[in-house]
């Protein structure tokens, strides 16, 4: 074989290209890209929509073919492989591995912390765990007869539509034919099957719903995304809606935090949800903080770090309402930025913004050094803040290592860094890293009232 190469496919000369794809499909009869008609209206719509889908070529020939989507997970970036396929005759020759290889490189440009799936079969489950990938959750699936409520109101459709913008913010509740609520919205809302399947949009309080279902069937698949608290009673009026709709039975995909609402119903294990982290340390950038363009951020990180860290009486109200009071505290801002702007006079000190390679901002670092006598120089970890969208993935570490290896070349003898008594994450990183509790700081609270740390 020659060397592979892989190339994205942008919209173009698809007519040249979807026979090749055709063909790397042949013995796959379960998806619409094994006939040309069918393949691509599926790879248009697809590339319109922003898939990043790949070709891998062994010379001029298509060997492999590869379909990804962005999806958000509590606002976690994850970049979602819905369907890799390599020519039947060609497996078992590394042409996977070099597309998943690339689609890593793609999430790392794009700010994506981790590749997604879910596994066709066995023997797919199996090449995705030799590439270390690792179970995260199980899909189930349960079909339940519809039921007629007087509840149900009468104008059953509804104009509450999903958008592009539900699904990046809400939880794809039910509906996981693929394990993300962006690829399940683009098959429901953006299907060129037009006539072979159809989607309605129905009523429910607590979120968004639509019933996808193929044209002439009494069976529909439920798709709810929503961030309120998922009940019995959803699914009841979920049943009802898809009576209302005309359909006899609804199909319910989930996961199995999801498992205990359907315990009167048959409910089969339909697959696994398989996760890898992207490696993204090694394209992380850092730039020293400019307190002209970064005062902003920096003072948002520097308050948040405060709630997480402060006392259990003061972190009884709201994270909003925390902020509005230290921000109202000009002294206090003051009082931050002149130690950090001081701090950053003596060249030793780590004030940065990390960035990914795609730009966005990933976090923030500010480790002050003390002391000059070669004796007894210490470094101390103020303030260390990850994004939400890149926590769980290894950064926070990262960082303490990052600050750990500075302080060691600028002869410091111990690394110090704080954190609150309810902070319980913050504390198992410590832990892990060896950090040890030297010192112990009790409170007593003498009159209620507001307080910000």
């Amino acid at each position: 074989m020659n060397n592979i190469t892989i190339h994205r496919v942008d919209g173009k000369n698809l007519s040249e290209i979807v026979p090749g794809i055709v063909k790397v499909f042949r013995d796959d009869e379960v998806v619409p890209w094994h006939k040309y008609d069918e393949c691509l209206a599926w790879v248009t719509k697809r590339a319109e929509r922003g898939f990043y889908i790949t070709l891998a070529y062994d010379g001029d020939t298509i060997v492999g073919y590869s379909e990804w989507i962005l999806t958000y997970d509590n606002s976690k970036k994850i970049l979602y492989l819905g369907i890799m396929q390599v020519d039947c005759d060609l497996r078992s020759r590394g042409i996977g591995k070099i597309m998943l290889d690339d689609g890593e490189e793609y999430a790392k440009s794009i700010g994506a912390a981790v590749l997604r799936t879910i596994p066709e079969d066995d023997r797919s489950q199996n090449f995705y765990y030799k590439y270390g990938f690792t179970e995260t959750d199980l899909i189930y699936y349960c079909v339940c007869s519809t039921t007629e409520s007087a509840d149900t109101p009468k104008s059953h459709k509804s104009d509450k539509l999903p958008t592009l913008e539900i699904a990046d913010t809400h939880e794809l509740v039910f509906g996981l034919c693929q394990s993300s609520g962006r690829h399940m919205y683009e098959i429901a809302n953006h299907n060129p099957a037009i006539g072979e399947f159809g989607a309605v949009t129905a009523y429910i309080q607590s979120g968004y719903l639509q019933f996808r279902y193929r044209e002439g069937s009494e069976t529909a698949l439920a798709l709810y995304w929503s961030n309120e608290e998922t009940t019995a009673d959803t699914v009841s009026a979920i049943l009802t809606q898809g009576y209302a709709n005309g359909f006899k039975e609804v199909e319910f995909y989930f996961k199995t935090k999801y498992k205990g609402l359907f315990a009167e119903h048959d409910v089969i294990l339909e697959s696994t949800e398989i996760e890898r982290k992207v490696n993204v340390m090694n394209s992380l950038h850092h730039t020293k903080i400019n307190l002209e363009t970064d005062k902003d951020y920096v003072l948002e990180c520097h308050c948040r770090v405060n709630y997480e860290c402060d006392t259990p009486w003061a972190r009884k109200i709201p994270y909003e309402e925390y902020r509005a009071n230290w921000l109202a505290w000009f002294g206090q801002q003051e009082g931050f930025l002149s130690a950090l702007r001081d701090s950053m006079n003596d060249e030793r000190t780590i004030a940065e913004i990390i960035k990914s390679e795609s730009g966005e901002t990933v976090g923030y670092l500010w480790v002050p050094f003390h002391g000059n006598d070669s004796n007894f120089i210490f470094a101390d970890v103020q303030d260390i803040y990850v994004e939400e969208a890149y926590r769980r993935i290894g950064i926070a570490a990262y960082l303490m290592d990052y600050a750990e290896q500075s302080a060691k070349a600028n002869g410091a003898r111990v690394i110090r860094s704080g954190t609150g008594c309810e902070n319980i994450g913050s504390q198992k990183l410590h832990e892990k890293l060896e950090y040890y509790q030297y010192r112990m700081e009790y409170e007593k609270v003498l009159q209620e009232g507001t307080h910000n740390g």
